[in-house]
This record gives C-alpha cells, structure tokens and sequence, in this order.
C-alpha cells in the first residue's frame, strides 16, 4: 500500500528499530479499543433487555457473555437473596475489573511518544556518527537516513499516542455512563421485584 511516505516496507526500513515497538503498540491499542467498543455495545444492549429478561426467568447458564452488566445479571440470578449492597459492590467489582483492562490504553499512550523519543535519539546518534566517521561529501543524501528515521519514529509515537488517549477517554466515559445506568436498574429492581408493569401487556 502506497501514500505519500512511501510503502510499507519502505517506512519499517527508514524508520529504524523503534518502529517494531511503536508498531506493536498500535496494534495492541486499536485491538484493544475495538474490543472495549464490542464489550461497551454490548453491555448497553444488555440493559436495553434486562427488564425482558427478568420476566422471561432465564436461568443462568442461559445468560452469556462477559461484559459487566451480563456478569452482574447472572450474578443477580445466581443470588436471588442478595441485598441492594451486595449487588453494588459486584457491580464496582465488575466494572473496576473493565477499568483496569482497558487501563492500559493510558499507559500506551505514555509510552508510544517515549518509543518515538527514543527513535529521535538513534537517528541523531546515526547522523552524528555518519558526521564524524565519514565525512561525507554530500552532507544531506548521507544525513537523510538518520533524519528519516528520527521523524517517522516521533510521528509513529505520536500517532499511536493519539489514538490510544482517545480511546482510553471515550471508553471510560462510555463505561461510566453504562454503570450509571446499571446502577439505577438495580435500585429500581430491588425496589419492584415483581415485574414490572410496563411489560406486562
């Protein structure tokens, strides 16, 4: 695939050995943020239904998924007797747990932009080094292997950064809004445990 740096192959060549790291935590990010916008998707629609799924009587082996509201509601079936309490502090349980997972899209963006820095360095030692062991006649065509893999290493970290910010944000506020809502679900279903009356048509 072409743009304007030139193929693939062409920026992993010119950008020097900080691209493997830097390309790898790219990957992990955009997985990782395709996974929370999967796991975040599927934990609105859950809440959409849970009201359906109280009056339809599932049993918990029926109940699939591992998103936090799938994992709370199984839990609520497993424990019919349980208290509004418990059931908070599950629902902080499973929702801490999908913090911490996806926690570590802040890290990644903390640390792609040093990856990039650190591309930065070795493509000015190499300059230097070109400088000082060869004396090139032609000073910009010898610099611009160095100099080339210095910007695509800072714009690879930056880029990564980026999107791995974003994500972590838009993820965590998607997640608080989930909980939100979950935890008005519980105090209303603990308030009504019989079914609810909109339903029941």
């Amino acid at each position: 695939m072409e743009n304007g740096f030139g193929g693939i192959e062409t920026i992993l060549t010119a950008g020097g050995s900080m691209v493997i790291p830097i390309l790898l935590a790219s990957i992990w990010s955009v997985s990782m943020l395709i996974d929370g916008l999967w796991q975040a998707r599927r934990a609105s629609t859950r809440l959409e239904v849970l009201p359906l799924i109280d009056k339809k009587g599932l049993n918990p082996d029926e109940l699939r998924g591992n998103d936090p509201v799938t994992t709370l509601f199984r839990f609520r079936l497993e424990n019919p007797q349980a208290t509004l309490a418990e059931l908070r502090d599950m629902r902080e349980h499973v929702f801490a747990k999908v913090e911490r997972r996806f926690s570590w899209l802040s890290t990644l963006s903390a640390i792609a932009p040093l990856f990039g820095l650190l591309g930065t360095v070795f493509g000015m030692i190499k300059i230097f080094h070109i400088v000082s062991v060869t004396k090139p006649t032609n000073p910009i065509a010898a610099l611009s292997g160095g100099i080339s893999e210095a910007l695509i290493a800072t714009a690879g970290g930056l880029i990564v950064a980026v999107i791995a910010s974003l994500g972590y944000h838009f993820l965590t506020n998607r997640f608080a809004s989930v909980e939100a809502d979950t935890e008005r679900w519980l105090t209303r279903a603990k308030a009504r445990p019989t079914e609810d009356p909109r339903i029941a048509r």
